[in-house]
Formats: C-alpha cells, structure tokens, sequence
C-alpha cells in the first residue's frame, strides 16, 4: 500500500509530456528486457515488452490478463505486478535485486494513462532534418549547434555563460585538437590578432598541424585496441606501427570518414593485384652425394578444408617418383623437364603426405616442389625429412631460394604483379581488424583461437562504426537489442573468409598474413635511423648488465641474451628495409552458427550478412568486407553518421551528445539533444564525411567558446552539464598530461610516426609478469622491459598489454586487449604520487626550472614565467605571492640540508635550481596545468 502510495503522488506531480524513447525504454530495458525482451532462450511467460503486437506482444491478452491495456494502469497486469507488495508476484522478482525506484514506476503509471505509445528505437531510426528551433536571445548564437543548445537551456531557464577571455580559448583549443599546450609566441600572435576573424584563423591553423592528426589518432588507437604485442600469457612482440603511420597520415591528409572506414574494413578487396609477394618456395639441395648414397624425401601439409584446384610442379637434378597419398603421380628425370600434374582429387582434409622416391643412386642431389592451391602458392612447415640408402628417416632444412635459378627458371613461375604505394596502403589499413590479441602458446587450439579472433573482429567493428554491443549474440539472441545469433554470425562470417589461421606467429613478430611494406610516413632512412638508435641504446645497456651477476632476478647472462633476440629483430629489419603489418586476405570458408557460443559445436550454415534488424544487407552489396563497408555507410544505415559525430562531440566536450558512446542500442542513454545530433550527422554525410569541417563547425560555434566558472544556480538544474550552460572543465587524458608536461618543459621530440618508443618506467616490471629468459633468451621486447630515453608523444610508447606503462595505467588508459571508445576517469591518490615521483615528470620539473631560470635573473620573473608556460596565463598577485613563499621555503630547506640537494642529481650543489625544481614541479601538478578548462 505504501508503494501504491507513493506512486500515486509521484504520478500526479508528473506534468512534462512524456517520451518513450527518452523517459519510458530505458526503464524497461533496465529490468524487464532480460527476460521478457528479444532472446528467445530467457523470455519468460511468453511476454515480449519491446514489441506490442502479436501474441507475445505487450497489449495481449492471455488467461484474462492484459500485459499493458493503454489508457488504465489497473487494467495493465505489468503495472500490477510492479507496485505489488507480494514478493512472488513483484516485478522484477527480488531475487534478481534489481528493486525499481518510486518514481520509474511512476513514470510507467503516467505512459500507460496517456496511451501507453510505443516508438522505434530512436538509434534505429533514421536521423531527421530539423529547422533551427526559435530561441529568445537570438544574439548568441553563432551556427545553427547554438540554437539548438540554447532552446534547451531557455525552456530550463537557464542561460550559457559569458565568452571565454582569448588565453583561455587559444588553450582550450590546443588542448582538445592537439593534446598540447600553444607555445607563448603563439599565443601572443593571437592575442595581438585584433581581427574579427582572428579566432576562425587559428582554429584553421590548428586543424592543419601534424600534432591534431595525431590527437584523433590517439583515441582510434583505443578504438582500434593497437599495441605492440600481442596479448594473453606470452604476450610477445608484434609489428603493427606501419598501420599506427597510416592513421597519422589518414588525419593528416583529412580522409573522408566514408573511406576511412572502407579501407580499414576492405582495403585489400580494393586492390585487383594479388597481395601476397610471390612466396618463397622451399626446397632441399645435397650438394656432395657420395658414391652409390640413395636420398628419398618426405613432407607433410594440412588442410583445413578442401581448395576448388590444387596443381603441382616439381623438378629434380635426376630421376624420381612423387606419390601423394599413396598414389603415385608421375615423375621427371631432368631439370629440364619438370613434372606438373593436377591434383585436387588426391587431397583430403587434414594431413597430406608427400613421398619423392629417388630412382638412381646419388639421386636427388637438388629438388624443388611448388604447391598451388586456389592459385596460392602453399609451403606447409620450416623442413623434410630426409631418408640416406633406406636408413632412419632425420630433418633436412629447407632452404628458401625465391628468385634464384635453377627451378625459377625451370618451372616458369612468374612474379605477381607488384602493388603500387598507394595500394599497399591501401591493405595496410586493414591491420585495424589485425589488432586484437592473438596466442601461439603451447596447448593452444587454432579453431577455438580463431573463433576468438573473429568474435573480437566483429565486436571492435560493431562499436567502433555502429555503435553497438554485439558480444551478447555470440551465444544467444540479444537480450536487449534485436541482435539475433544468426545475426551476429553472419557478420563474423566476413571475417572468416580469409587465410588467417588460430595460431600466432611464435616468438618475433607477426602472423600471416602479413605485408612487408615502408611507412606512409617514415621515409626508409628515419626508419632504419630509429632501429640503429635502439640497438646503441640495447647495446650501452648489455655492458651494464654484463658487469652484474643478477640482473632482474636471473643469472645476468639471460639480460644479455635478451637483448641478442631484440637486436636480432631490429637487425633483420634493417636487412629487409622494411618493417611488416599484419592485414586481411580473401579466401572463402564456411561458416557455421556455434552453439552457445562454444568453437566445436557447429549448427546452422550462414552467409556473409550485416545486422538485418538495423538495415536489411542490400542483394546487390558483395558478400566480402567491401559489401559490409558499403553497409555501415549505406544512406539508411542510421548508426554510422550519428556515431561518429558523437565520438568527436565527445573528444571536444569530454561527454557525447549520447553518454554512452559505445552503445547506442536499448542499454545506451538517451540523447541529450537529439534533434542536434541528426542535423549534425546528416551534414556530416552531405558534406562528404569531413572530419575537419565537422570538427572546425562544433569549435567555431558560441557553445564551444563559453567560459567554464562553475554557476552554483545553473548547476542545480543541469548537475552534469549536459545543457552546456559553460563549458565543462575535465582532466586531460593520460598520454596528454605527460605530453604536456614534456612540451611547457620544452622537452618534447615531435617527430612524427615511426617505430614504437620506450620511455623511462620501473625496471624489470616486464618481467615480472612474462616469460623472461624463457626458451633461452626470451621473445623480442615482451619477456623485460628495456628502458630507453624516449621523450616522444605518449602514443608512441610501446604497449605491453599485460604491463602498461604505469603512468599511463594510473591515468586511465586501457591495457588496449579489447575496443574501448569512452575512457573512464577516476581520481585517485596514486595520480598524485606519479605526478611528483615519477622520473618522466621530475625530469620534465627539471628542465621547466632551467627555462625558468634562463628567462632571468629575478626569481620573481622566473616563477611569473613558468606559471604562464604551466597554465597559459598570466599569475595574480596572490598566487605570486604563494609560490613565492614555496620557493623560499624549498631554498631555505636545500640550503640548511645539502644533503637532501645532492640527491637531486640535475640541481648539483645549487641551492636556488633545487628550489626553482621544486617550484616547477608544482606548477607541472597545479589542477589547472593538467585540465582543459
């Protein structure tokens, strides 16, 4: 009674029209979807509350009892069953403890009374053309994104704060499109600017620097979930840094978003040419056969399934019999004329086996044999076995001899044609569905890995384009959205159609299919430049090493043995003058629904299809990833646009017009402005999907330009900001803050792109968690950490999945294993004690002293001009005063303790540098140094 009570006030205190969409979804999906929404296996009672139609539908009637009766709460026994006070008829059931709050229930109360409407999913709708709505203070508006803030804000009574002063917006704007601080020269330029345009023109300026690619690269690295190794319990190295390069450039050179998309989806589908370089076929050649010494050869290979035609081509230095099988083939005799036979019928799925019989004695002295499968030229492991006069069977390496006579030569094989710079990175950008983590660990099972891999494919593709959480199909319909399981794997049946296999590639690198290429933004000699860098970094650090007997808890002699691996690596890389990215091919495959989600348990065959219940995948669209690019940015796709504009919305604000920017679906919170949200994506898609215009739109509008001082009263109405009344005040992100701390220390290497970094972090923290000194010398950068003395952007460390940077961690970065388009934000304690302990940080605290210090002689002016470098503005006279007395304070301590000075290594026995370190230190951790006001 008490609940029907309350209930009942609070219905009748509601007066605002209600939307199903905003205010009524979100309550059902919150505790009703789950069992009585779209998956099939926990809908309960025969009940469906997201749909009204039909005999599951919500207004049925079953045993006399209308689910939802339109009109009349009392007649609706889901009302009932929610202000029931009996706790086995209450709904939701307690024990799922979810219990629903008074005025949610109120809300249903006030729907059902005026009609109990239903709407689609707003994100599944198509976006609206919507008129700028009229606003009362028609003055501040400077583009059609403050008409539609300002309406909302007038109809809450609220008004948006006065226009920031010019040193704030010249920062904030660095800060959010760069992820740096302006130099002073460049802010005064703007400052002494006394045109009308003069804030048009710098946000021009800025939007063509190298330093705002790199700023939107950074966050589609989280979304791309790039690292630099490769996850799970080894977590060894990998080589991705060329497709890191290719977004750099993709933003530098302002690609439209649509092939942004396209050539990360299929760029190896819009290259005619053949991708793979001509392989490099093995062969095994017994230069001194001694008299009367027999040799036959044997070799096997595995199918996973059977190739449409399969030939093969073999040649001997002598007589011989190639049987596979147990079926003899045919044979040849000279070089000159070698066997080629075709030979589909004699495979099978799973282990083939080749047996070349010599014929002669001190036959077989040279031997080649190219398998071509589906025109892909196939070589099955690193070895034969060999066979001397009927003796044991032993391992003969295989030597790799592409290009080289005799059998080149004499069995014809032709170079592919070559791919031109602009197709090769073309099919680099494919390395974004190549980013997630893969395993080559012992026990490891391919066909459960590889359903692991193309899971995660269809999961990052669905987030970072749609939207959407597709994870809960893997095993059973979506409980929330209409995602069905078929649905799902229709769409990881793209994925499947290519040749990468469930295994990763073992200790240094890649697994294929890779692509030997040069970055699209390196030059090969910076690259080779970078490589010989670290090696005389790896190289100072072995002589350290050398002279110790432990080194990270093992013999020393493991260290050392590391490091061979690691150059060995960066040397084989400067031999070939490429580095290599992992990327996707095409090579048809069946693929079958798994039951419960479960690798081996194969149901249902389906076809390549996107998410039908979103938008039906078009007959004339192919069935590969292009068809499934052209999908995601189909006209009536109604996710991709608004997702998108969301994302940038939320870069610039801190918060997306919808908050939940990895879920747009019934879990997702509603849009803050809708109306706003739709003319913004539907502008985006008429004006060929530019970034720069859309970005350098959202910047140059009133709402943006808005002073951020907190208003108590505007607060009490809109607590989060959500209504834009000032602009929001948020801590930058973690690569930023130590980005930034580098820049006004001065200390800051711009260089652009290239090979992943290694900045100073706590030594041995690698090891502690990987397999170090493993095998005999470990894996490549993944078994210890080896510092080097980096001071480039954070987004070029290397990520160690299992072991993230610990400045990065404490700030919120992801470990990067799975898609993640909205960080979370906590402040802790620990974030402090980075700030003021960590050797990056003191060492930018350092060098911003000796800036101080340089700039004059009156440790007034010092202090003055750090403070402007650490904030970008100029000091009041209070918190001069303030720092001031710190600084005497510190110079008095360091000069009654020298003891204490002689532990600070830069300062020397100079007191007053010891006080000005201190004092910069400060200043580098001041909450305004680190917030983008």
């Amino acid at each position: 009674m008490y609940k029907f009570l309350s209930v009942f006030l609070l219905a009748s205190s509601l007066s605002a029209e209600l939307s199903f969409n905003r205010d009524v979804r979100p309550i059902l999906s919150k505790y009703c979807f789950h069992c009585h929404g779209p998956d099939e296996e926990s809908r309960e009672k025969k009940l469906r509350l997201d749909i009204t139609e039909g005999e599951m539908g919500a207004y049925r009637t079953r045993r006399g009892k209308t689910a939802i009766k339109p009109g009349d709460p009392m007649a609706s026994h889901v009302y009932l069953r929610m202000i029931s006070d009996d706790e086995d008829d209450i709904m939701p059931p307690p024990d799922i403890k979810k219990e629903m709050k008074a005025e949610e229930i109120a809300i249903i109360k006030q729907w059902i009374e005026d009609g109990a409407e239903y709407q689609g999913h707003w994100a599944f709708q198509k976006p609206q053309q919507h008129s700028a709505p009229q606003v009362k203070n028609d003055k501040w508006p400077e583009n059609q994104i403050d008409s539609f803030v300002l309406s909302e804000l007038e109809k809450k009574g609220l008004s948006p704060a006065a226009k920031a002063d010019k040193r704030t917006l010249i920062r904030r704007l660095y800060l959010d499109l760069t992820g740096i601080s302006p130099s002073l020269t460049e802010v005064e330029e703007f400052l002494n600017d006394q045109s009308a345009d003069a804030y048009e023109k710098l946000v021009d300026r800025v939007l063509t620097k190298d330093t705002h690619a790199e700023r939107l690269a950074l966050d589609w690295l989280d979304t791309a979930r790039y690292a630099d190794t490769n996850g799970y319990s080894i977590d060894d190295h990998r080589d991705m840094w060329a497709w890191r390069d290719w977004v750099i450039k993709a933003f530098i050179d302002n690609k439209p978003y649509d092939e942004f998309v396209t050539e990360q989806v299929a760029g190896d589908l819009l290259v005619k040419k053949p991708i793979q370089e001509m392989p490099k076929t093995s062969w095994i050649w017994k230069k001194e056969v001694k008299q009367n010494e027999k040799i036959n050869l044997r070799k096997r290979f595995h199918l996973d399934s059977l190739p449409k035609q399969a030939h093969l081509n073999a040649s001997c230095d002598d007589k011989f019999t190639f049987i596979l099988n147990g079926k003899k083939l045919g044979g040849s005799d000279l070089w000159t004329k070698p066997m080629s036979v075709e030979i589909t019928k004699q495979l099978k799925v799973g282990w083939n086996d080749i047996l070349v019989k010599a014929e002669n004695v001190a036959s077989l002295g040279g031997f080649v044999a190219v398998l071509k499968l589906d025109n892909d030229y196939v070589v099955s492991d690193k070895s034969w076995d060999v066979q001397f006069n009927n003796g044991k069977w032993l391992k003969a390496t295989e030597h790799k001899v592409y290009g080289s006579a005799p059998w080149n030569t004499v069995l014809k094989l032709q170079e592919k044609p070559q791919l031109n710079q602009d197709e090769i990175q073309r099919v680099v950008a494919t390395g974004f569905l190549r980013n997630g983590m893969n395993t080559h660990e012992g026990g490891t099972l391919p066909q459960e890995y590889i359903t692991f891999y193309h899971n995660d494919k269809v999961d990052t593709v669905s987030t970072a384009f749609l939207g959407m959480t597709t994870k809960c199909a893997q095993c059973h319909d979506h409980k929330f959205d209409p995602i069905s399981q078929k649905d799902f794997y229709s769409m990881y049946a793209f994925f499947n159609n290519s040749s990468e296999s469930g295994m990763g590639a073992g200790r240094g690198g890649n697994s294929n299919p890779i692509l030997k290429v040069n970055s699209a933004l390196m030059s090969k000699d910076k690259m080779l430049a970078a490589y010989n860098e670290r090696i005389t970094e790896l190289k100072e650090l072995q002589v350290e090493i050398k002279k110790q007997e432990q080194y990270l808890g093992f013999k020393s002699i493991k260290g050392v043995q590391n490091i061979d691996k690691e150059i060995q690596v960066l040397n084989a890389q400067i031999k070939s003058g490429k580095t290599s990215v992992m990327i996707m091919d095409w090579k048809p495959k069946k693929t079958h629904i798994r039951i419960r989600g479960q690798y081996d348990q194969l149901g249902e065959e389906v076809q390549p299809a996107a998410l039908g219940q979103i938008l039906a995948f078009d007959e004339q669209y192919p069935k590969n990833r292009l068809g499934l690019a052209q999908w995601i940015l189909a006209e009536d796709n109604p996710l991709t646009a608004r997702v998108a504009v969301n994302r940038y919305w939320q870069m610039i604000f801190g918060t997306g017009l919808v908050k939940t920017s990895e879920d747009f679906g019934s879990q997702g919170e509603y849009p803050s402005h809708l109306e706003l949200l739709d003319v913004l994506a539907l502008d985006f898609r008429k004006n060929d999907w530019d970034i720069r215009r859309l970005i350098k739109k959202i910047v140059m509008s009133a709402t943006y330009q808005q002073s951020s001082r907190y208003n108590a009263m505007a607060a009490k109405v809109d607590p989060y900001n959500r209504l834009h009344h000032r602009a929001p005040s948020f801590r930058l992100s973690a690569e930023l803050v130590r980005d930034n701390a580098l820049e006004i220390s001065g200390l800051l290497n711009h260089k652009v792109g290239g090979p992943s970094v290694h900045p100073v972090q706590p030594l041995g923290l690698w090891a502690q968690i990987s397999h170090f000194g493993h095998g005999g010398g470990g894996g490549f950068s993944s078994q210890a950490y080896y510092e080097g003395k980096a001071l480039r952007r954070s987004m070029y460390t290397a990520i160690k999945r299992t072991a993230g940077h610990p400045a990065m961690a404490a700030f919120d970065a992801p470990n990067r294993e799975v898609c993640t388009v909205r960080r979370q934000q906590t402040n802790t304690p620990l974030q402090s004690l980075v700030m003021l302990n960590d050797p990056q940080f003191m060492q930018a605290a350092t060098f911003l002293a000796k800036r101080m210090k340089a700039k004059s002689e009156q440790v007034e002016e010092q202090l003055t001009y750090g403070f402007e470098l650490a904030t970008g503005r100029l000091a009041n006279r209070a918190e001069i005063n303030l720092i001031k007395q710190n600084y005497e304070k510190q110079l008095k301590f360091y000069t009654e303790n020298k003891e204490h000075l002689e532990k600070m290594i830069e300062a020397g026995n100079d007191a007053d540098l010891g006080a000005l370190i201190v004092s910069a230190s400060m200043m580098i951790n001041l909450s305004e140094s680190m917030t983008r006001n």
